[in-house]
């Protein structure tokens, strides 16, 4: 991979709240309720497409940490997302349930319940018993971020020197994977859960290393753990030189707000200069639309009141601007790393130690590592290219600019023009695809076809829509407009340009050019696994269902696991979860637009499994085409 930073070289949010929580179980202040449960650390975050962070903690003595947040932020768990470092016990469970939330996300270690085998087994049974009678789902999540990735991340947050690349992890723990394995009933994916697993904590170990820092008194543990949770938000930036975390904490127990510096929500990253922080030649650098991770965290945060008492944490000095918001913002304590790179401007540190109770801390100085590629030594769990790896896979904004893209080749159009309509809340259900035709440009001719559906959804073209487009959109009240940098517009519709602009601007509809954020590595391997010679054993492939009616696409579907299910823990070799996965044919049936698919003609690339022959007979789908081996095509006429 290219050591070369890029702005979505970033963990993802999941894999970064679920290192989170296990790292506020290791807090100093963290500590088991009693002598039957372990200690457990919780991260809290909003299940909107922000997913803010409201809150995180930990247990205490005579409260767990699903209790601890209740106490501190009762009626905060609404509609919200949990990550715990232990699968919580049955009370937990009901205090979740009781607090609507959404959904709950563990690492499967050992559950916070304590005692012999079966004491713990029938914890586990009971609240799994009432999860499945609540509207709350539960599920186990391992951080699927690759070893290399996190090497790249680790650059923007460290600056003095490399982190050690040994991981903390023992040849001995492997028979506690497997203890786990027994626990959660994995049986089947025992080896894949054990790479998994060791990867996940390997990542872990070496963003910790990222946060070394100076160890003064005893008491002071508190500050330099929280200084590094602001380290692992780092992890997080869009900023692609530096990575910079922030946190506020409350004297009662628990983190409010939680931030980090990078581009404005919903911005693409095509739209944005990202080479320099100065001023480039064209005037224009990253500086003037990078939010800095102080501001962040003041206007995210949970608790709208802060108190004298509590305590911001920061990776770097807060710039004069932050300073001002701080100090409106009555904060009286800061506790901020030691900048070396930034001697030409101390200035602002001298106003920092005059206006606040301000507290300064020195990383470790490490010595550069190379860190070794070699299976032998990282235990196969490093390399993108691991048969165990997780699935590859493009992100859904990618799959829908490159199908606008393929349906303008498709158009006859004097400006062809393509065209992809999603929902924007997830599973992004594609509604329609289109083209432009001889008569008709791309937009009508979706919305003809599907009126009154494309409230709030979102947009793909393979170029930026005419004046009419643009106010028919605005009309359908989507949400966002994206589209392909077409390099080929001519004059008169550059003289449009601004026309287009304000009319989505005036309208509150995101318009933004969007190019895909795949890297090459990442297109090599999904080429790779999709080109595997396809036999009926081989569930690896796959697998593309388009569905035509009338001479247009009325759905589309690929195969893969159940929406809102996470892929960590499924196998990928000879013990493959046959029973996960969800058929392409399957998923473009129960996602198509239209209800009625009589005499219409699905084309996939396998041939279809004999589940899903029902399916298509059902629905009296009277041809189906696949692709043969041999270059023929195989066909089903007459249902």
């Amino acid at each position: 991979m290219q050591n070369e930073m890029r702005p979505w070289m970033r963990l993802e949010k999941k894999d970064l709240y679920m290192f989170l929580a296990r790292l506020m179980e290791e807090f100093p202040e963290c500590h088991a309720p009693s002598d039957e449960f372990n200690k457990t650390g919780i991260v809290i975050c909003e299940s909107d497409r922000v997913q803010k962070i409201v809150a995180m903690s930990f247990s205490k003595p005579g409260l767990h940490a699903v209790q601890q947040i209740i106490h501190c932020l009762p009626s905060s768990l609404r509609n919200c997302t949990v990550y715990l470092s232990r699968k919580p016990c049955t009370t937990c469970t009901t205090f979740l349930i009781q607090g609507s939330v959404s959904s709950v996300y563990y690492w499967p270690m050992a559950p916070e319940k304590k005692g012999d085998e079966s004491e713990v087994k029938e914890d586990i049974q009971q609240s799994d018993h009432v999860l499945l009678k609540s509207h709350t789902s539960s599920s186990i999540l391992l951080p699927m971020t690759s070893f290399e990735t996190v090497k790249v991340i680790a650059k923007k947050i460290q600056y003095d020197g490399e982190p050690n690349s040994k991981s903390k992890l023992l040849d001995d723990k492997t028979e506690d994977f497997k203890k786990y394995c027994s626990l959660f009933n994995m049986h089947s994916c025992e080896d894949i859960f054990v790479k998994r697993m060791e990867n996940a904590l390997r990542c872990y170990d070496f963003l910790l290393e990222c946060s070394l820092l100076e160890k003064k008194e005893p008491e002071d543990a508190v500050h330099r753990h929280a200084l590094q949770l602001c380290y692992f938000l780092a992890a997080r930036t869009s900023d692609p030189h530096r990575g910079v975390g922030c946190v506020l904490y409350s004297q009662d127990g628990y983190f409010f707000g939680a931030g980090y510096n990078g581009y404005p929500i919903g911005i693409l990253y095509a739209n944005l200069p990202y080479a320099g922080r100065k001023s480039q030649r064209n005037g224009f650098a990253k500086r003037e639309v990078v939010l800095h991770a102080e501001a962040n965290v003041l206007l995210y945060r949970s608790k709208p009141k802060i108190e004298e008492s509590d305590v911001l944490y920061c990776t770097k000095p807060p710039c004069h601007v932050c300073q001002t918001l701080l100090k409106d913002m009555k904060i009286k304590t800061i506790h901020c790393v030691e900048e070396l790179s930034k001697q030409s401007e101390k200035g602002h540190l001298d106003d920092l130690k005059k206006n606040f109770d301000y507290h300064e801390w020195k990383q470790c100085r490490t010595q550069p590592t190379a860190v070794s590629t070699d299976s032998e030594d990282n235990g196969g769990t490093e390399g993108r290219d691991d048969e165990d790896s997780p699935l590859p896979h493009l992100k859904k904004e990618d799959l829908c600019i490159y199908l606008a893209l393929q349906m303008e080749k498709k158009s006859k159009a004097a400006v062809k023009t393509g065209i992809v309509v999603c929902e924007a809340s997830k599973p992004k259900r594609i509604i329609a695809l289109g083209c432009a035709t001889e008569e008709l440009h791309a937009v009508p001719k979706v919305l003809l076809r599907f009126p009154n559906t494309l409230k709030g959804c979102e947009v793909y073209m393979s170029r930026k829509p005419c004046n009419y487009c643009a106010t028919l959109l605005v009309q359908a009240q989507v949400s966002q407009v994206y589209y392909w940098p077409n390099t080929e517009t001519n004059m008169s519709e550059n003289d449009q340009n601004d026309h287009v602009n304000a009319i989505f601007t005036e309208s509150y509809v995101v318009a933004a050019v969007y190019v895909p954020t795949i890297d090459d590595l990442r297109k090599m391997q999904i080429l790779n696994s999709n080109k595997r010679a396809p036999s009926d054993e081989d569930n690896k492939n796959g697998v593309g269902t388009v569905i035509y009616k009338e001479d247009n696409i009325v759905a589309l579907g690929y195969s893969g696991y159940p929406k809102g299910s996470m892929n960590s823990l499924f196998c990928k070799g000879a013990d493959f979860d046959q029973h996960a996965i969800v058929c392409a044919e399957a998923n473009a049936i129960i996602m198509s637009s239209e209800r009625d698919l009589s005499n219409a003609e699905l084309i996939t690339t396998r041939k279809p499994c004999h589940d899903c022959l029902k399916l298509i007979r059902a629905k009296n789908i009277a041809k189906v085409i696949w692709p043969l081996r041999g270059g023929n095509v195989g066909d089903i006429r007459g249902g």
